[in-house]
């Protein structure tokens, strides 16, 4: 119910924007150039696919921006309008209501979009004699509309989310992860700037000529998509050998991944980063493919002989991992997520801030989930136990700041999820 009332409230908006605002007329004139960017625009929601890391990437961005500065609100929000039903959808017979949901949203931020445009003294370029001597003065509400465009559909969108799936809309909101793809908008809506201006000069047949560059556009944001497949699953093959070596640790690596993640998400961490510590923590085990299987699996105590050949996980999984090109910038954290803040950590005796911060995050998740899984020597301890355990080593053997996030962060989530 939720979900449909919502609907409705984003409907009414749209309406009452449309029926209340003085909108500029209609350039029925432009009509080849708009049918040209909505046919652009529904080809470029078509071809659109998923990135590794959630959601999707689509060109259309840039022609509903020139549209939007080309002949103005109206027009783009039309052209959204179409574009937001891609025949794929229609092909796969997507539910009515999904479909009318993404055509209410997207035509909703670009409409809100392009008031934000008019306001801050834009003009459509259709409308003006010369446009080419006002276009220079355009540039900063073509920047500020495009952030307006982007920031309103991931809102709405993180709405649905969030009240779908029943989770704050904070945390769907920073799953989103807008910063990573920030400047990719900022540039596709100065492309759309472009493309705006060349059918100014040029006429529609002269913007026919930007599908190729953006053909080339789309090209390279799928080599990035399958570079970054390829390197997910090198590091998934690593974490299936650690795991099919030690059973007892099946699971632990990726547990260990979320909850570093939440941590480094607590802590301020967003982007690339937050992608570096759930590398480094997926792979924190990487060296224990060295150590004998019967050690890793002995019920009984270690020898302090034992003990130190298990200890050199983590400088051979650092060694194994530096000759990996595109994981160089975790292996200072694989080799430093045993050193403590006292000092008295393996396998360099780091202490307090000279051990990396990521490396310090992984430490404080590695301790909680080992406390919390069975192990052929002992019993796990409760959620509790393991709490109040990590309140006790905070300060010495674990940064008493990243403690305090993961705790917070489990209350209010009550409870870390396994």
């Amino acid at each position: 119910m939720r979900i449909r009332a919502y609907f409705f409230l984003l409907l009414t908006c749209l309406v009452v924007l449309l029926a209340a605002y003085p909108w500029p007329a209609f350039p029925w004139e432009a009509w080849p150039a708009i049918l040209l960017l909505i046919a652009l625009a529904v080809l470029a929601e078509s071809l659109s696919f998923e990135l590794p890391v959630g959601g999707t990437i689509s060109l259309a961005f840039a022609f509903y921006m020139a549209g939007l500065l080309y002949a103005g609100p109206l027009p783009a929000a039309a052209m959204a309008a179409i574009g937001a039903i891609p025949p794929p959808d229609i092909k796969q017979r997507k539910p009515l209501f999904k479909m009318a949901f993404n055509v209410v949203m997207l035509s909703l931020s670009v409409l809100l979009a392009g008031v934000l445009f008019l306001e801050m003294g834009g003009v459509p370029l259709v409308n003006v004699r010369g446009a080419s001597q006002v276009a220079s003065g355009l540039l900063v509400p073509v920047i500020v509309s495009a952030l307006a465009m982007l920031f309103l559909n991931t809102m709405f969108f993180s709405l649905v989310v969030s009240f779908s799936e029943r989770v704050s809309l904070l945390r769907v909101w920073r799953d989103q992860n807008l910063a990573s793809y920030l400047t990719s908008f900022i540039v596709l809506a100065l492309l759309g700037f472009g493309m705006a201006q060349l059918i100014d000069v040029a006429g529609w047949s002269g913007a026919a000529l930007l599908v190729v560059p953006f053909a080339v556009a789309r090209q390279t944001f799928q080599v990035y998509r399958q570079l970054a497949e390829a390197y997910t699953e090198t590091i998934r093959s690593f974490v299936a050998a650690i795991e099919a070596k030690d059973p007892y640790t099946r699971g632990h690596s990726e547990r260990v991944a979320r909850y570093s993640r939440e941590i480094a998400r607590g802590s301020g961490l967003r982007g690339r980063s937050l992608e570096h510590v759930e590398f480094a923590a997926l792979l924190h085990d990487v060296g224990k493919i060295g150590v004998r299987r019967d050690l890793l699996t002995k019920p009984g105590r270690l020898s302090p002989d034992e003990f130190a050949e298990i200890r050199l996980h983590s400088e051979t999984g650092s060694t194994l991992l530096g000759s990996v090109e595109f994981l160089e910038d975790i292996v200072p954290v694989i080799r430093a997520h045993h050193e403590r803040i006292d000092g008295t950590g393996y396998p360099d005796g780091c202490e307090g801030q000279a051990i990396p911060f990521e490396a310090r995050i992984l430490a404080v998740a590695d301790a909680y989930d080992a406390m919390t899984s069975d192990r052929p020597y002992r019993k796990s301890l409760s959620h509790t136990d393991a709490l109040e355990e990590l309140r006790r080593v905070a300060g010495t053997q674990l940064d008493a700041a990243l403690v305090s996030v993961f705790i917070e962060n489990s209350a209010q989530t009550g409870g870390v999820a396994r």
